[in-house]
């Protein structure tokens, strides 16, 4: 009997629903050429598979589940090596533990591709599937099963090594007891760039990397692994776009509320996105709607500095709003240094509020 576990890493959400799936053939069923190969392919694994990269000197592997095959592969116990079919026709497997023939760790990578960009500062929910390799050696679980996320693709490499620093990563080994489980890992992440690649694989040494031995004599870890898909958390922003909203009136200074910038600095907190994403809705819903943002400093340091900075800051803002899809057109940046302080600069507590971003609406018709 087919047994499904579900492993969440990150459970509870704020959601009311998700989006569409961003991940081009998720379930590996597209192929570029006709499937050929009695039982399964490795060497030319990107030859066949659409929209996917096996981007390491060891291939990832595809298999097809049809019991036609069982008349011409070389052995007869191949489907008692794959695990129940879990979907679709086509799985794939990558390794994660183990040393090659040249000493080197035994790994590989998939490489996939997005639909459209991930968002900064918006949350996601990734999950895929996984099952343990029952072909020979390769009775090992292994642990830190993880995904890279990257703007432009990796390329492909002649070498099993790849020590990015994945952001997300499954540090436990996997509560899988036999060949028949199927078990979905899952999390939610915030993305910190409009990422477009991710790579799926273990991004640690062996050294790093713990295992635990199903078969006596194993010397490898292999996972099968099917229906890959990364989704928008659609959070219940109504609420606060509407509080927004109202008290954005036009030609009346509104101070942004957790706006953190690093100190000294134009970069923005990841803090900072929740209220930005919230804002950029309302422009993108009002694309008439013109803004100024302002940026403004407390009186500690040099004039000329602070005007730099609040300039650059106001300048971060617009650029954030840019870059999740608000008109260009609708954004003017200014900064005025330690000018027009709200409160008192004498206490910490006043040149706190005296650092601050505003928004005044210019126009909205």
């Amino acid at each position: 009997m087919k047994r499904i576990i579900l492993i969440i890493i990150v459970s509870i959400f704020s959601v009311t629903s998700f989006s569409q799936n961003l991940v081009k053939n998720p379930g590996f069923e597209e192929l570029k050429a006709p499937y050929t190969h009695p039982w399964m392919c490795s060497e030319s694994f990107n030859k066949f598979v659409s929209n996917w990269l096996s981007i390491s000197l060891i291939s990832a592997e595809i298999y097809k589940y049809d019991s036609s095959y069982l008349k011409i592969a070389s052995d007869s116990s191949y489907f008692n090596m794959l695990p129940p079919q879990h979907s679709g026709n086509y799985l794939v497997a990558i390794k994660t533990y183990g040393t090659n023939n040249i000493g080197e760790p035994y790994r590989s990578y998939i490489q996939g591709e997005l639909i459209k960009p991930m968002i900064k500062g918006k949350k996601y929910i990734i999950e895929f599937s996984i099952a343990l390799s029952g072909f020979m050696g390769q009775g090992v679980l292994s642990n830190n099963i993880g995904v890279y996320f990257c703007i432009n693709k990796l390329l492909v490499r002649k070498s099993s090594n790849y020590l990015y620093k994945p952001q997300i990563n499954y540090n436990q080994i996997p509560p899988i007891t036999g060949r028949d489980q199927w078990i979905k890992l899952s999390w939610e992440y915030m993305a910190q760039d409009n990422y477009r690649y991710f790579t799926i694989g273990n991004f640690f040494s062996n050294a790093d990397t713990k295992i635990k031995y199903i078969d006596k004599g194993g010397y490898a870890s292999s996972y099968f692994i099917d229906d890959v898909r990364i989704e928008e958390v659609k959070e219940n922003d109504s609420i606060e776009e509407i509080k927004l909203l109202e008290k954005m009136e036009l030609n009346k200074p509104l101070t942004l509320n957790n706006i953190y910038f690093e100190t000294g600095k134009s970069n923005l907190l990841d803090s900072s996105y929740k209220e930005l994403n919230t804002l950029a809705t309302i422009l993108k819903n009002n694309p008439k709607m013109i803004i100024q943002i302002s940026g403004y400093t407390d009186n500690v340091g040099k004039a000329e500095v602070n005007l730099i900075l609040s300039e650059a800051r106001a300048n971060a803002v617009k650029q954030y709003l840019f870059e999740n899809g608000v008109n260009k057109n609708s954004l003017i940046a200014k900064g005025y240094g330690s000018s027009n302080p709200k409160t008192s600069n004498e206490t910490e507590e006043g040149r706190a509020q005296n650092r601050r971003v505003e928004i005044i609406v210019l126009k909205n018709e």
